[in-house]
């Protein structure tokens, strides 16, 4: 990441510089076009990394999904939103359930709800957790609310 920026300072700081000596070496006359076509080059420059990130937005999504799908066990196909959906509700599961046993508890299960009509797409109904010693689960439980923005939050002792 950190070459990448670099190499693009260095292509603006390169492509100045050549404009530099182009202005000293040309005619007054000439000087509005080369101002005009460097501007319109250095805009290029400038917007490349972006659109590249937006053209490949979707390839990175898909990429992620496709990486992620078999860590889960799944071998069936699944349309574009439903495996979003599954990879999301999965890796918050796994999230929920190592900060409850970063707070000392044993924590058998993790169960994440997320909303699935079309304004709530991505958002925590509920979230249930199982555990097998319940000492201080207020604290989790407030947080779990507080920091997933869940309706409701189950703590289930066993």
């Amino acid at each position: 990441m950190i070459e990448a920026i670099r190499a693009y300072i260095k292509t603006i700081a390169e492509f100045l510089f050549f404009v530099m000596v182009i202005r000293l070496v040309s005619t007054e006359k000439s000087r509005k076009y080369i101002n005009f076509a460097s501007g319109i080059i250095l805009l290029l420059i400038s917007f490349g990394p972006v659109i590249d990130i937006i053209s490949q937005g979707e390839t990175y999504a898909g990429d992620f999904v496709n990486s992620s799908l078999p860590s889960y066990g799944t071998t069936e196909q699944y349309s574009e939103n439903e495996a979003f959906d599954m990879v999301f509700q999965n890796e918050l599961e796994q999230s929920v359930k190592e900060y409850v046993e970063s707070l000392g508890f044993e924590c058998l299960e993790a169960k994440v709800e997320i909303g699935d009509d079309f304004y709530s797409t991505g958002s925590i109904k509920s979230i249930e957790i199982t555990v097998k010693n319940g000492e201080g689960a207020d604290a989790a439980d407030s947080y779990l609310k507080s920091r997933y923005g869940a309706e409701r939050v189950e703590i289930i002792y066993k």
